[in-house]
């Protein structure tokens, strides 16, 4: 409409629109990603406070509370000269709409030029100087919202990184294989094996192994090494597999699972028995309880193959005898690998093997490998029993240590106290004596002390 009024004015104003659309876009373009890194660094900070808050207990028993909001002060120390150049950006687009005041005035200084010397109409002019008005103010108020359009495009960029996400295991694909039943055989052929932080170091160099189905087999070996135990496990877990979901089941189940994995019995002492909230991680159970209920969840699951690695390693002696039980009952019937440290809970194993350097040293039953006197298996039982009778010979001299010292203290008192106890029947007898002694004085009486005081008669008489 304005260029069929009057083209020359608007050719002459149209830079003048330029000057506020693109210091606009190009303000919009930083702030995204001024924004951008501004989340990076919130991130930072959620997490110092995510893993502060997870263990309050860790942070609040080492009196940790000033440096952990030291750290997270640190933290947000990015994220707040981020914030100031926000601010910058912010107010130089709010402030570019003042243009328009620079523009109005060229556009009326302009104006009068094309009535005093091109014939322009007044109408007119007025009416093609009102649309730009408009038009312009439009546009400075829009700019005046770019900081929230900014915003919302950098927080919709992370949503939509995480619905355009696609796995790399389609679950809900069914055109591959559908494995009807699984028997549990698992079989390790030739594998070679490094860690991608550390590929220098070869963990497994033509490790073959094979796990026969319904069938408990033990891992052994060298503590605080690179001997693969763990990294079995690790690789099994590494497999395609749906995730853990916690499926509803009937209680009768539960309970089922709960008395085979020995839970039970602290369960039913809770207040609200298999409803009682036990807090995050746990945090309102013991290491046992936990353990136990972690085992109670993998038998209502139902596995073909159970995967244990150092299951009772932190637990006292009663306590992992309990553990132990519940494991033995929910390995019945399934694939287990287990890996353990302590050699005294897998007698039991179907089948014990040894690994030294990611390769297997040996391979047998507890009975087949503790004769052989100079295998691996044999001299770590021994070791291990050396080492429990060393530390059992330390308790029962500190105990008898103690006992000795309590003893002597003991004896030491009752001396203390029957010396005592003669001084108090010496010290009661010669009581007695000065007692006895006095009791042949003849006692004092009021016709004696007035028959010694004459004195006191005539006051006595009045």
């Amino acid at each position: 409409m304005a260029f069929v009024i009057m083209w020359r004015l608007v050719i002459v104003g149209f830079p003048f629109a330029l000057l506020l659309i693109v210091p606009g876009l190009l303000c919009a373009r930083i702030l995204v990603g001024l924004i951008r890194k501004t989340r990076e660094e919130h991130n930072k900070a959620d997490s110092v406070a995510e893993q502060a808050i997870s263990s309050i207990r860790t942070v609040y028993s080492f009196v940790g509370e000033m440096k952990t909001m030291t750290a997270f002060s640190s933290s947000l120390q990015g994220s707040l000269k981020l914030e100031l150049k926000q601010g910058l950006v912010k107010g130089v687009t709010i402030g570019s709409t003042g243009v328009t005041f620079g523009v109005s005035a060229f556009l009326t200084w302009y104006v009068s030029r094309l009535v005093m010397y091109h014939d322009g109409k007044g109408g007119s002019v007025y009416v093609v100087c009102a649309l730009i008005a408009i038009g312009g103010l439009a546009l400075g108020s829009g700019l005046s919202n770019l900081k929230y359009f900014t915003e919302a495009i950098s927080a919709a960029e992370r949503t939509m990184e995480v619905i355009k996400r696609l796995p790399d295991i389609d679950i809900y694909n069914m055109d591959g294989e559908v494995l009807q039943s699984v028997s549990g055989e698992v079989k390790f052929k030739n594998v070679k094996f490094a860690y991608p932080s550390r590929p220098e170091t070869t963990i497994f160099q033509d490790f073959s192994l094979k796990v026969p189905a319904g069938k408990t087999v033990t891992l052994v070996g060298a503590s605080a090494s690179d001997s693969g135990k763990s990294t079995v496990i690790a690789l099994l877990e590494s497999q395609p597999r749906t995730n853990f979901v916690c499926d509803f089941h009937k209680i009768d189940e539960v309970m089922t699972a709960a008395k085979t994995s020995n839970a039970h019995n602290f369960i039913s002492q809770f207040p609200e028995g298999c409803d009682t909230q036990v807090g995050e991680r746990g945090v309102q159970m013991s290491g046992e309880q936990k353990q136990r209920i972690a085992i109670a969840r993998a038998i209502i699951k139902a596995p073909r193959i159970l995967l244990l690695d150092e299951a009772t390693s932190a637990l006292d002696s009663e306590s992992e005898r309990i553990v132990q039980e519940a494991l033995d009952n929910a390995s019945v019937g399934r694939t287990t690998i287990v890996i353990a440290h302590r050699l005294s809970t897998i007698h039991n194993a179907d089948v014990i093997v040894v690994v030294q350097n990611g390769r297997v040293m040996e391979t047998g039953s507890h009975d087949k490998l503790i004769q052989e006197e100079n295998g691996l298996y044999a001299s770590q039982v021994r070791f291990q029993q050396i080492d429990k009778a060393t530390e059992e010979e330390e308790s029962i001299s500190t105990l008898s240590h103690i006992t000795n010292k309590d003893n002597y203290h003991s004896s030491h008192g009752s001396s203390r106290r029957l010396s005592l106890l003669s001084r108090s029947n010496s010290a009661n007898s010669v009581f007695e004596r000065r007692v006895g002694s006095k009791k042949d004085v003849s006692v004092s009486s009021f016709r004696r002390l007035l028959a010694n005081l004459p004195v006191l008669w005539p006051g006595l008489l009045l």
